[in-house]
């Protein structure tokens, strides 16, 4: 038997262990702080990375699927160059005879308007057929040259537009429902055959739009125009006019 009270100095022993292991633990816990601390500073003095942000165009097409002329992707309905210049484009020759009307219900071709089109030179559009039904394909052909103030003629520019209008009497001609410049609309023939049929660029028509399959519209009537597009802008607007062929 071992009593501390027969050891005086069981007490202050124990006393200076207890010492002893409190200070150990103070310094460890101070170096452990100090470590956190340190790495906490080091930390904020890195730059900061981001994870990279992928945006997603998500392209809508255009209501007779049109393609950009450079490179064989949908031009997108939503952020279209060409529709923004052709709303706020000034336009003239509405009075002129458009016979390239057609009926989206099987009717009989209607024209509109009278006038002189009968020059072989005057610029002008065509579609196939009188009727066309949803779904089914159609094919607009343009032809002729433009005129310069001197009367010399020159090939259609490939910025020159062809337009849908529904119906096909519609007045303003800032309500097309859609547009395509002539390379676009060669270049959307050109996806069209090389894909359904295989043919090359070389066999391509170089003045006509195939349109594979004619969309749902809720008109009985629509027509197609082709607006000559002006090589000056305008003062008033800033931006170039279009005439009606």
């Amino acid at each position: 038997y071992h009593s501390d009270n027969d050891d005086p100095y069981g007490s202050s022993s124990r006393y200076s262990h207890h010492q002893v292991l409190l200070k150990r633990l103070s310094y460890g816990l101070l170096f452990l702080v100090c470590s956190v601390y340190t790495v906490a500073i080091s930390r904020g003095h890195q730059p900061r990375v981001h994870a990279p942000h992928h945006s997603h165009d998500h392209t809508i097409p255009t209501l007779l699927g049109v393609r950009h002329h450079d490179h064989d992707t949908f031009v997108n309905a939503l952020h279209s160059k060409l529709y923004d210049a052709m709303k706020a484009a000034t336009y003239r020759g509405m009075a002129k005879k458009r016979l390239y009307a057609f009926d989206t219900y099987g009717q009989s071709l209607r024209s509109a308007g009278g006038g002189d089109i009968n020059a072989a030179a005057t610029p002008k559009i065509t579609v196939d057929r009188g009727s066309v039904s949803f779904g089914s394909p159609l094919a607009v052909t343009w032809n002729g040259h433009r005129f310069d103030k001197l009367g010399y003629s020159h090939p259609l520019d490939d910025r020159d537009v062809i337009a849908l209008y529904c119906p096909a009497d519609e007045a303003n001609p800032r309500k097309f429902r859609d547009a395509a410049r002539l390379m676009e609309a060669r270049r959307t023939t050109a996806h069209l055959l090389e894909v359904e049929n295989g043919e090359t660029l070389d066999t391509v028509p170089d003045n006509q739009w195939r349109i594979g399959s004619f969309p749902t519209v809720r008109e009985e009537t629509c027509e197609f125009r082709l607006w000559l597009r002006s090589d000056h802008r305008e003062k008033s607007t800033g931006e170039h006019s279009y005439s009606l062929a």
